[in-house]
């Protein structure tokens, strides 16, 4: 049995099944500074009834050591043969479209930081700066928007591993960021890619900056060639997990 999400296992507390069990913790449920906090008492009982915890980042590699049940840093997979860079850009002339990751209302995604940025950047060039959000969208109109875009800028509070960084690298999209989740990691090496040194405007519009005017036009063979995070790599791990514990 393997499990996404701590709130989805709430039956072992009431039954444990005779079987191998393994959980995949994803991040609000798991980070106590994405503000569910009921559900990370929760998800760290959980960690000791399971076998194997799969978790996404050094973060919750702390929280997993304090627990000592057995982890393993696995991130979810992307499907590179579908977030791939296919569309044609559809904008007005010199006109540079940035993307913010989620939910403006939602605070852990610090959409006033991402309002700074742009108003900053505005400050520094002549473009004329377009945004738009990667909310309320199907699978088919992310990949749109992501090809559309000239970056995808991560502005968050806290995150595990978040899915929309590795498709916009697999759309031949540059990502600039704050230092959250395992975002540096990911994007690390890859051209036109940036994370900061911390939540500051100035500097994440200097590097947004950095990214579409010197926008390289290898991030998806670059991000490919990690071969970390395609869904076959991913689930060849996960599968040497399931018959070797």
């Amino acid at each position: 049995i393997h499990i996404h999400y701590g709130l989805s296992a709430l039956f072992l507390l009431f039954f444990r099944p005779k079987k191998k069990i393994f959980v995949t913790f994803h991040g609000a449920d798991i980070l106590k500074e994405q503000g569910h906090y009921i559900q990370v008492l929760i998800s760290k009982y959980i960690a000791k009834k399971v076998d194997k915890v799969f978790i996404l980042n050094d973060e919750m590699e702390v929280i997993m050591k304090k627990l000592k049940v057995p982890y393993e840093i696995l991130p979810c997979g992307v499907d590179t043969d579908f977030f791939k860079d296919t569309v044609a850009q559809n904008k007005p002339d010199n006109s540079k479209l940035l993307l913010f990751s989620g939910d403006p209302e939602r605070t852990v995604k610090n959409y006033p930081l991402f309002e700074k940025i742009v108003e900053n950047i505005k400050t520094k060039t002549n473009t004329n700066i377009l945004v738009d959000c990667v909310h309320n969208k199907n699978r088919e109109q992310v990949r749109e928007i992501l090809n559309q875009a000239d970056c995808l800028v991560m502005t968050s509070f806290s995150e595990g591993s978040p899915q929309i960084v590795k498709e916009a690298l697999s759309c031949n999209l540059p990502v600039v960021s704050v230092p959250v989740g395992d975002i540096p990691t990911v994007i690390n090496g890859i051209s036109s890619c940036y994370a900061a040194s911390g939540h500051h405007a100035n500097e994440l519009a200097d590097l947004t900056l950095l990214a579409i005017e010197n926008r390289s036009n290898s991030v998806r063979e670059e991000f490919l060639n990690k071969k970390l995070y395609e869904n076959k790599y991913i689930c060849s791990k996960i599968y040497q997990n399931y018959i070797n514990n």
